[in-house]
């Protein structure tokens, strides 16, 4: 039987991202499920959602769910956190995995009565609250959830810790987080590599942009400038992409503890999105 650490969550994926921006051992993102808080008919936007959450990426991710009935949309072999005999002041989370029983402590009870009294609501979702909890105590990163009357919450000081998102919200983190591991993905399993996804992005942010090029990549042969004009509809395409890799790597440092190195390092990649625009603009401007 395995202890997980019962550590607070706040801020896990700022030390998740610094580890990562740092150049240090970084792991996997750890996403819990709470399955009450998912609504019983997703459209299909929602279902799209939330199997990409988790479909299996054992490289960059894993998921788990509370006990109860299966989500819709969720896969179905995820492992399942349930809470144990309750008491006034503790209980125990359990995880049953194919080689092992995982524990972790569930503290809370006096800190939820207090969220539960202060915000008017009632006493009987204490229970649910220590799920939540035991998410986190079983090291989940992001906690989703489409309950408004929790998401109104995650900003308070007593539940921030728990790093409440919602589905989209946890997908955004999840796809950066690939991207920052460089197992980047479009859908599903299956990854890419990020200068293929990037270039990819760049294309699809523009559409128009790829028939133009490949116009300009064919003119180059019949025109008298045409090599320096398909130079520069390619530069055109590479600083978009350029872009949408600096917009990641702001995002990212966004998840870092702010100090004097984040903040630079977010100016310096700011800066280089407006020098970009510039660019490209200079660069339609001489086409």
């Amino acid at each position: 039987m395995a202890t997980a650490p019962s550590a607070s969550r706040r801020g896990a994926t700022a030390g998740l991202f610094a580890a990562a921006r740092r150049l240090e051992p970084i792991r996997k993102l750890v996403i819990g499920i709470h399955g009450p808080g998912l609504s019983e008919s997703p459209d299909d936007s929602q279902r799209f959602v939330r199997s990409e959450l988790t479909v299996r990426r054992p490289r960059i991710s894993q998921a788990f769910r509370t006990a109860g009935p299966m989500p819709v949309g969720i896969d179905a072999t995820l492992p399942v956190v349930s809470l144990g005999a309750t008491s006034q002041s503790q209980s125990a989370a359990l995880m049953d995995l194919p080689d092992e029983e995982v524990t972790a402590l569930v503290d809370g009870h006096d800190l939820w009565r207090v969220v539960i009294e202060t915000h008017h609501l009632d006493p009987s979702r204490l229970r649910e609250f220590l799920e939540l909890e035991a998410l986190a105590a079983m090291g989940a990163d992001l906690i989703v959830t489409e309950r408004h009357d929790l998401l109104s919450l995650r900003d308070e000081p007593l539940v921030e810790r728990l790093r409440l998102t919602t589905p989209t919200e946890a997908l955004v983190i999840l796809g950066l987080w690939g991207r920052t591991c460089h197992h980047a993905f479009l859908s599903g399993p299956v990854g890419v590599n990020n200068g293929l996804y990037y270039w990819s992005l760049a294309r699809a942010v523009v559409p128009k942009a790829w028939p133009a090029f490949c116009a300009f990549q064919k003119a180059e042969q019949v025109l008298v400038d045409g090599r320096e004009m398909f130079e520069l509809a390619g530069s055109i395409l590479d600083r978009l992409a350029s872009s949408a890799r600096a917009l990641d790597r702001l995002v990212g440092l966004w998840q870092c503890p702010a100090d004097n190195d984040s903040t630079d390092e977010l100016l310096d990649e700011f800066d280089r999105i407006v020098v970009n625009v510039w660019a490209i603009l200079d660069n339609l401007a001489l086409l």
